[in-house]
């Protein structure tokens, strides 16, 4: 795959960088690589020059690529465009005309395929969308100035256009003033892009994936299948990843708590909730739909809810009878990967009733992941993380020592990211189980889950205290969102 990454990306650095540097290439040891980045080499090495030297890095052990020591990220408030496949685009929407939505942003002008966007906010709404009943078409929200959320309403119909002054939906104007929010129908889902892509991460939070075709001494050159060909200026960029699909992810995060369920903005502010029957949940997902999915142990249900209102939703899909359900994840297949921690097993349910396509039997399940290559990731409660091929049988156990895993996420260099509730650490291991990163703060107990952000923070859920540290990859906290009761789960999207 290496070998797959350089072709596919070996343009990147044919005109070289002109007396750039020093850039800097972040290792998952944790070691930072100074230097001018010079030459991919068609057997998947990365080529840094250090004055006289090149010093030559495997792809795979790369993190991220980034053009200054401490870049910072610092989010801009205005309209924004959400992508099909994860991620924002905040600026000042100019138009919809001729199946491109046009946005001016701080970091350059974009026009993006219609197709590739998911929904527009005209104001700041958050990321939610009242439910339609009729989905096979557009839709828009939309309101007077200063009425409540209450008194917004849903309107379906096909948009045709937005200018500064108007919305042309259904056959009919709205003025540009009224319309909080477009959503645009999905359609078929598109075939999933392959190969290797570069994420590219600005300062302002925003996002955007493609293939990097060149590097210049202050701007980079990308392919990217929503925009097409852009360039971007070095200055605006916080950092580049690189992965196997072109998915961003915007930042806004889905939690569960005493209450409920609830949706939180890249500030911490709460923009959706939902609290009937999923009090004290212990997973939910955010769906490339708009859906969000969860897994109620209380219950023994997993459901899927429509979000309808800042505070409510409808429930469109729902497995019951499930034995204390842990995690859940929507796969793209459309099943849906359940863990039942006293049932002692994971399983894909196929669709809208509880065939089971798949299963494995594991003890006391407290996390559940598909990774990309079709294996299963699950953490046994602190004892191991034992990953599974797609007959269910065991291909894989880590058991570090010193270390009692509570929920695990795979990272997209291969390592893992381990929560350890019961020794008040968070580590993350590689795939022959050594510890490569840690975090431990004397008086910080209980870390119930963490999440590896884009730029390289890790957002760390502590149940004990209720709150969300963030923290850099050196370990020092850079900012805590606290007032959380009995938080239970916390996953990014």
């Amino acid at each position: 795959m290496a070998r797959y990454w350089a072709a596919a990306v070996a343009a990147l650095l044919a005109a070289g960088q002109e007396g750039g540097g020093p850039d800097r290439v972040i290792l998952y040891t944790g070691e930072e690589v100074r230097g001018e980045l010079a030459e991919i080499r068609v057997d998947g090495l990365l080529v840094m020059k250090q004055g006289a030297v090149k010093r030559t890095i495997p792809i795979e052990e790369a993190t991220r690529i980034q053009f200054e020591d401490k870049p910072v990220i610092a989010a801009e408030k205005g309209e924004r465009i959400w992508h099909r496949l994860g991620g924002v685009m905040t600026g000042t929407v100019e138009s919809i005309a001729e199946g491109r939505v046009r946005i001016r942003a701080s970091h350059g002008n974009y026009s993006l395929a219609r197709g590739e966007v998911r929904f527009i906010s005209l104001t700041p709404t958050g990321s939610w969308m009242p439910g339609v009943k009729d989905e096979t078409t557009d839709c828009i929200l939309r309101a007077p100035a200063g009425a409540k959320a209450s008194e917004w309403r849903a309107e379906a119909g096909e948009v045709d256009s937005l200018d500064a002054d108007r919305v042309r939906v259904g056959g009919k104007e709205v003025p540009r003033a009224e319309v909080r929010v477009v959503r645009f129908h999905a359609g078929t889902e598109a075939a999933a892009l392959t190969g290797w892509f570069a994420r590219v991460l600005f300062k302002n939070g925003d996002g955007l994936a493609g293939t990097l075709r060149r590097v210049e001494r202050t701007r980079i050159h990308l392919f990217s299948h929503a925009a097409g060909a852009v360039t971007i200026e070095k200055k605006a960029i916080h950092s580049i990843a690189f992965g196997t699909a072109p998915r961003m992810r915007s930042g806004y995060m889905m939690l569960c708590d005493a209450a409920g369920v609830k949706e939180l903005d890249r500030e911490g502010k709460v923009v959706w909730s939902y609290t009937e029957n999923v009090p004290n949940s212990w997973a939910a997902r955010k769906l490339p739909g708009g859906n969000v999915l969860i897994a109620n142990p209380g219950t023994g249900q997993v459901l899927e809810i429509r979000p309808s209102s800042a505070t409510g939703g409808e429930i469109v899909l729902q497995l019951d009878g499930l034995n204390y359900p842990s995690d859940a994840q929507r796969l793209e297949n459309g099943n849906t990967l359940v863990s039942e921690y006293q049932g002692n097993r994971v399983a894909e349910f196929e669709g809208k009733d509880r065939t089971v396509k798949w299963s494995a039997a594991v003890p006391q399940p407290t996390s559940v992941e598909r990774l990309e290559d079709g294996n299963t990731l699950v953490c046994q409660n602190q004892q191991a993380v034992v990953e599974y091929g797609p007959k269910g049988t065991e291909v894989a156990r880590w058991t570090p020592p010193g270390v009692s895993p509570w929920r695990a996420t795979r990272l997209p260099g291969g390592t893992t990211l381990i929560a350890d509730m019961s020794r008040h650490q968070v580590v993350e291991i590689d795939r022959q189980g050594a510890v490569v990163w840690s975090w431990k703060k004397d008086g910080v107990t209980h870390p119930y889950q963490a999440v590896r952000l884009d730029d390289g923070n890790t957002l760390i859920l502590v149940l004990r205290f209720g709150h969300i540290l963030e923290v850099d990859p050196q370990g020092a906290e850079v900012r805590k969102i606290p007032g959380f009761s009995n938080p239970g789960n916390l996953t990014v999207h």
